[in-house]
């Protein structure tokens, strides 16, 4: 504490001290006391150096194990717990995991890190079979609301022409919600389906009588709703690679015929 005249408290000290800068910043004793016990809270814990820009990769290692990182990356997946039917990408796991190790993030940190993710991978699938069954129920509605009491006998001649004409592919495609449930495609179906219904639901029970132009119009909404055959259709040659120009000129050749077959005079 410095004197009644206002004397610099570092005037104060002894006189081997005056001049030491440790002691300049300092007002009164109970500052320098304060400090001093602060210091001593530190003495035997660990000390980690920042990093400089010298340092060189085992300088880095040091350091992040000083901060918690893992001896090895396999190790921020351990223990990790998956709620029931959660299965995840071991790939990406490990492309994470690794990626953790490489940056120096701490045991601690990665797993929660995994885990923040798999919840946020949880709540998107769950968003996105919301959103895909929240369209279904506005698309059979839609039908509902434009066929009214034929919408079951519609949908019977929808099945009947997939059962007939469809492939592995279009029976793919009829079972992805983002397609199958699109009214434009059921209702196309269903209208070409009207050129030989008879033959289709409760008809003969032999080969079905059915148009060149019906079935150049089906296969054409086929390969519309094909997102492989789309890019090739659309993507420039000068974009496809050699064995994909030659698929996509033989697909382009396909969609011709069956365009001047499908909407003929």
């Amino acid at each position: 504490m410095s004197d009644d005249n206002d004397t610099p408290f570092v005037e104060t000290l002894p006189e081997e001290y005056r001049d030491n800068a440790v002691f300049s910043s300092y007002k009164d004793m109970g500052g320098l006391l304060k400090s001093h016990v602060e210091l001593n809270k530190m003495l035997g814990k660990p000390r980690v150096d920042l990093p400089q820009d010298d340092w060189k990769d085992e300088d880095y290692d040091k350091f992040y194990s000083k901060l918690g990182r893992p001896e090895k990356a396999e190790a921020y997946a351990e223990g990790l717990e998956l709620p029931e039917g959660v299965e995840l990408d071991q790939d990406q796991v490990k492309w994470a995991t690794d990626q953790f190790h490489k940056l120096g993030i701490s045991d601690k940190a990665g797993k929660q890190l995994l885990k923040d993710y798999i919840t946020r991978q949880i709540e998107q699938d769950q968003a996105t079979q919301s959103s895909k069954a929240q369209f279904a129920e506005e698309a059979t509605a839609a039908l509902k609301a434009e066929w009214g009491d034929n919408y079951d006998t519609q949908m019977e001649l929808v099945k009947g022409i997939a059962s007939k004409f469809g492939d592995d592919a279009f029976f793919e495609l009829l079972n992805n919600p983002e397609f199958g449930n699109n009214p434009a495609l059921v209702k196309f179906i269903a209208n070409v389906g009207e050129e030989f219904k008879e033959d289709v639901v409760g008809g003969s029970s032999g080969a079905p009588s059915v148009s060149p132009q019906a079935r150049a119009k089906l296969q054409l909404e086929q390969n519309r709703q094909d997102r492989e055959k789309v890019r090739l259709l659309t993507t420039p040659l000068y974009n496809l690679r050699e064995d994909e120009q030659v698929a996509a000129k033989a697909l382009r050749a396909e969609n011709e015929n069956l365009y001047r077959l499908a909407y003929k005079d």
